[in-house]
């Protein structure tokens, strides 16, 4: 293709967990120089059209998109933390997967909060919140709409007003601040609100009784990639390199020697992984921006890409001005270019 086109196809907004509205996304792609981006927020396409329409007005295109929490579990493992992008989506199609989730988001909240009131009641309750690294300061009974409302009055754009989502992005971190909000110290409810990652896990492990879920309610990866399909989009691997199932023993085969890649081998690998996805419609796979082995990790993905005649596509997973990123247009270089999945060579 003679002209590039700088793009990043991968990035939230408020309409999930992302810092900036639909239109500050668009607003500060145009400002860093891209041309298309997508905009795809974790299990629904709210802010699509919001998106769509700054685009016009700033001369980016805006791809509609979605990232879909999905699991997958095989003979010989399961994956954590890698989701399925659908890009170029037609939005009414995908709309029964979205209704489904926000539901199930909803449900699950629904349990934790009751979760957490179980807890306030229990005989031990006394002994074992005052040897909590994060104990609750005068706790009390709450609600499912109390919860929601004040996720609602949360959620600020960028000049301090509410960004209202009839079916907002609800999920275990919601309650997991919203008690840091209401019942922690000053100096742990900064570190819980403030997305301290370190200090989060501790307060998920102490308080993990109450954050248990009763069933799992995301889709499998099979599922979801039907479900992108028939809404006539592209169904990508979201960044493949960053999956806890490395913890849990899937091979990070980029480790060993680079001829020893995509071999048979009895635990899982991403190969396995992407090449079972493949077989039930997969057409491609995330270049992203690791924080380590960035290079390493992208190449072993590129080529697994051309070695299964897959699509690659770049993206910075963006959420905005928030810890250490990662940040929008990541991939903002000539490297960046509108690739086949969008129907040019």
């Amino acid at each position: 293709m003679a002209n590039k086109i700088i793009m990043d196809t991968h990035m939230h907004s408020k309409a999930s967990d992302g810092v900036w509205t639909p239109r500050e996304v668009v607003q500060n792609a145009k400002a860093k120089g891209l041309e298309v981006i997508a905009l795809t927020d974790h299990d629904t396409t709210f802010g699509v059209l919001e998106a769509i329409d700054e685009g016009k007005k700033q001369g980016v295109v805006v791809i509609p998109g979605i990232e879909v929490d999905a699991v997958y579990k095989s003979y010989k493992g399961s994956v954590k933390n890698i989701e399925l992008l659908g890009l170029g989506i037609n939005l009414q199609e995908i709309q029964p997967l979205v209704d489904k989730r926000n539901a199930d988001r909803r449900g699950l909240l629904g349990e934790y909060v009751e979760g957490f009131n179980g807890y306030l009641s229990s005989n031990n309750f006394v002994a074992d919140n005052e040897q909590k690294k994060f104990r609750l300061s005068t706790p009390r009974k709450i609600t499912l709409t109390e919860v929601v409302d004040w996720y609602n009055g949360r959620n600020l754009d960028q000049r301090g007003k509410p960004y209202i989502n009839p079916n907002p992005f609800l999920s275990k971190m919601t309650l997991v601040q919203f008690i840091a909000d209401n019942f922690l110290e000053s100096t742990e409810r900064k570190a819980i609100l403030n997305g301290d990652r370190a200090a989060g896990d501790v307060f998920k492990k102490e308080y993990q009784q109450i954050l248990l879920a009763s069933r799992e309610t995301k889709p499998t990866f099979y599922e979801a990639i039907a479900a992108v399909k028939r809404a006539e989009g592209k169904a990508v691997v979201a960044h493949p390199g960053l999956s806890k199932g490395y913890e849990d023993g899937m091979i990070k085969e980029w480790e060993s020697p680079e001829e020893e890649w995509f071999e048979e081998n009895e635990k899982l690998t991403p190969y396995t992984f992407i090449q079972d996805l493949k077989a039930h419609g997969l057409d491609g796979v995330e270049i992203y921006n690791y924080e380590e082995n960035r290079d390493l990790v992208n190449r072993y993905f590129s080529k697994m890409a051309r070695r299964l005649n897959l699509i690659t596509t770049y993206g910075s997973d963006c959420h905005g001005p928030k810890g250490k990123g990662p940040l929008i247009g990541t991939f903002g270089s000539e490297e960046n270019y509108l690739s086949d999945i969008f129907g040019r060579k």
